[in-house]
């Protein structure tokens, strides 16, 4: 017995290996549309995870050298900033400075916290000793 297969350049017909014989479907079934989705939503929220990441450390950056300068400033001033909540606590005098960028007092209180822990600003003792104060120096 002879087989023989037309072979027609028009036809559309393209066999599947799963099922011999049989038309194959143009299109893509709801799995694996859906499937597709999913990896697609699991590669941009990590995108976004990436870029929110870099926004808030471009934003503590920034805030971290509007601090220093205000610092430095009111120190060539002979201006001196408490890091103790008081009329002199370094956030609150710079949050009323028109040189502060337009942050708040929250965002250089978050600041002033993470350059004391990384040792760029120390706090110290100056004053009487009998009415000891603090002030925030560069370290």
């Amino acid at each position: 017995m002879k087989y023989s297969i037309k072979k027609s350049v028009s036809s559309n017909i393209a066999l599947d290996a799963g099922r011999a014989g049989a038309p194959r479907r143009k299109g893509f079934v709801l799995a694996e549309v859906l499937t597709a989705l999913a990896i697609l939503a699991l590669i941009s929220s990590s995108v976004l995870v990436v870029i929110s990441r870099c926004v808030k450390a471009a934003a503590d950056t920034k805030a971290e050298n509007v601090f220093l300068d205000l610092l430095a400033h009111y120190e060539r001033e002979g201006r001196n900033v408490s890091p103790n909540p008081s009329n002199s606590y370094a956030p609150s005098v710079f949050a009323k400075d028109d040189r502060r960028d337009g942050l708040s007092k929250t965002v250089l209180e978050g600041a002033m916290n993470r350059l004391f822990s990384a040792g760029t600003i120390r706090a110290e003792d100056f004053g009487r000793p009998s009415r000891p104060a603090k002030r925030i120096v560069m370290a």
